[in-house]
């Protein structure tokens, strides 16, 4: 009793202490708090995809004990910092509290975060137009999932960096790509999706390759014409610079009164470029003393050729002198037909004059292009060597902007004009081929070639020819992950027989079994087996499915049985023999 007096006293006193001090404008600090009051100072994101997860806390009172439990399992005393690691995606949530001696324990301090894994959906990409002769794209991107952070762009394989929708971009002549990917909260990153367009700058020159003698009394007129870029459109116009109407070759005019008339042929190219030809004029009279023609049409050659030869049949009425010339340089002679060879590649003219330099001049010409350099093989960028995936992109990059491109898959024609994406591909060899080709018809070749592998290296048993030989397992592919608890031999018990167990390369040479290439392995019995008893190799069983190919593809689960030996020779050492004193 007197000891409690005492502390009430001293309790009492020291209150009393408080208020005279403060009474007298002196002011104490307010008494320590008794309880530990612990403080997570560090920890995960509340969304990561990270599996392991680390906690750093603190207290005020040195004395503090901590205590630390995870996802609700019982408290155990921890140090800071606490370490988990290979955790399941999901919701977790971490705890610490502490105590300390002769103090009362502290509240619990609890941090709660999300392991997310899954990567979000691939974005959604709007597609520029293509082919475009604008330089500048704006190009918008989403993705389905709903928890997405921020996005990385790539243009034409640049380092991805971080974008927002929409995106503008410039860039030069020639074939782009653009690729989005997704990045959630837990920083996982969606598989990229690619968009694909052509810049073209390029103008589409139309030449007018022949028409009729500059000097005819002809009422009609026909034209022929082409483009040394593939796939344009045309228009024409006659005796005027303004009005153009769509055309296509050959075009023929009639009832054309007399006079000079003028023919001028536009091309527009896919992207929109424009440009016209010369002008092709000549002169309607009530009568032509002259006539100049191409006997043979069929015989001329082709607009765009690869042919550096040429063969010119004409004929030619009512003229005082007449020149073949090429170039515009006279040939030696000029009879039908004219013949011209080793040409280099280029523009070309063939022209007949007659009545060169007279007020009577008549010419008739033909125009055409020699080229016979092939075009750059496109790039061609997708899966190579062998791949476990069933699925390819691949993305053709033409070197020009005019070539015309042509893709086949295994030998199936496909369109390329995008990135393509090939899906359940069969186990085996693929090829997949771009060839680029202009106008004249010059062509070069690009391929990709791989394989497909989405099965685990398949096991094949042969039980021994003996009671004490080996059964051997081999695979049809190298195999890795081969252990005692992955291959093994039962009785038909199911109880286990102890074997030594030996590897083997495709080569046949022995190796040890936590190798990569195995191709065999021989399971030697430790004692003889019983004769014409009942066993069975198991391969990858569910406890232990460890046995791979070299791309991760598991080897199915696979028991095969056999029977041992039912006779034995005479002299084999798995007969004994004995006899008993009588």
């Amino acid at each position: 009793m007197n000891v409690r007096r005492l502390q009430r006293a001293s309790v009492a006193a020291t209150a009393a202490l408080a208020v005279v001090l403060t009474g007298s404008g002196l002011a104490l600090a307010a008494p320590p708090n008794r309880t530990p009051t612990p403080v997570i100072t560090s920890s995960p994101a509340a969304t990561t995809n990270s599996t392991s997860a680390s906690f750093s806390f603190t207290d005020t009172n040195v004395s503090a004990v901590f205590s630390c439990s995870r996802d609700g399992v019982a408290y155990a005393v921890c140090t800071s910092p606490v370490t988990y690691t290979g955790l399941a995606a999901g919701s977790h949530q971490f705890s610490v509290k502490a105590t300390a001696p002769g103090l009362k324990g502290s509240s619990t301090v609890t941090k709660s975060w999300t392991i997310d894994l899954t990567a979000p959906n691939v974005p959604t990409v709007s597609q520029p137009a293509t082919p475009t002769k604008n330089t500048s794209a704006s190009i918008s991107f989403s993705s389905s999932s709903t928890d997405i952070q921020s996005y990385l762009c790539s243009i034409d394989g640049a380092a991805d960096i971080a974008c927002t929708s929409p995106k503008s971009v410039t860039v030069a002549e020639g074939y782009h790509t653009f690729a989005v990917k997704a990045v959630d909260k837990a920083t996982n990153v969606s598989a990229a999706k690619t968009v694909a367009w052509v810049v073209d700058l390029s103008t589409p020159q139309p030449v007018i390759s022949s028409g009729p003698p500059t000097v005819t009394s002809a009422t009609s007129a026909g034209f022929t014409f082409d483009s040394t870029e593939p796939g344009v459109t045309f228009s024409c116009s006659i005796d005027s610079t303004t009005t153009y109407t769509a055309c296509s070759p050959p075009k023929a005019y009639s009832s054309l009164a007399i006079g000079t008339h003028t023919v001028r042929v536009r091309a527009t190219d896919a992207a929109g470029n424009v440009a016209t030809s010369d002008p092709y004029t000549w002169k309607i009279q009530a009568v032509a003393p002259i006539s100049l023609t191409w006997s043979n049409s069929g015989a001329l050659p082709s607009s765009v050729t690869t042919e550096t030869d040429g063969t010119f049949d004409f004929t030619a009425t009512g003229q005082t002198t007449l020149a073949c010339r090429l170039d515009g340089v006279d040939e030696p002679t000029c009879t039908s037909p004219g013949l011209v060879s080793g040409l280099a590649d280029g523009a070309h003219t063939y022209t007949l004059v007659a009545d060169s330099g007279l007020a009577s001049e008549v010419q008739l010409r033909f125009a055409w292009t020699v080229d016979t350099v092939a075009p750059d093989a496109p790039t061609v960028t997708g899966p190579t060597g062998i791949v476990a995936s069933p699925d390819a992109d691949i993305t053709v990059t033409p070197a020009s902007v005019s070539d015309v491109i042509d893709c086949e898959l295994d030998s199936v024609s496909i369109d390329c004009s995008a990135p393509f994406t090939a899906s359940g591909l069969a186990d085996g060899a693929h090829t997949f081929s771009a060839i680029a080709s202009d106008e004249a018809g010059n062509a070069a070749e690009s391929d990709l070639n791989w394989t497909v592998d989405t099965t685990g290296p398949q096991p094949s048993v042969t039980a021994p020819g003996s009671l004490s030989g080996s059964v051997k397992v081999e695979f049809d592919e190298d195999a890795t992950g081969v252990s005692s608890d992955s291959v093994y031999l039962t009785t038909d018990t199911a109880a286990l027989v102890t074997t030594t167990m030996t590897c083997f390369t495709s080569a046949d040479a022995s190796t040890p079994c936590d190798a990569s290439d195995i191709a065999r392995v021989d399971l030697t019995p430790d004692t003889r087996l019983l004769l014409g008893g009942y066993y069975s190799v198991s391969v990858n069983p569910a406890s232990a499915a460890t046995v791979v190919d070299g791309l991760g593809n598991v080897s199915g689960a696979t028991t095969d049985a056999f029977r041992a030996a039912t006779t034995v020779d005479e002299s084999s050492t798995a007969l004994s023999y004995s006899w008993r004193k009588v």
